[in-house]
């Protein structure tokens, strides 16, 4: 089984880190704000994280 990799859906950010956890802390402190905002997931984040999502599902 492949180890799940975890990557920033920000899109100025290359992170990635192999727990859900470490991601969580990660947004939370070099992102706070950027996915909690009123237009999210229409943002350009949310699109991004969206595109990952769908290119994991078909791969």
């Amino acid at each position: 089984m492949t180890p799940r990799s975890f990557v920033c859906p920000s899109t100025d950010c290359s992170h990635s880190t192999g727990g859900a956890a470490e991601l969580a802390e990660h947004v939370n402190t070099e992102h706070p704000g950027e996915f909690r905002r009123k237009d999210w997931p229409a943002t350009e984040a949310g699109s991004k994280a969206r595109t990952r999502e769908q290119d994991e599902e078909e791969g």
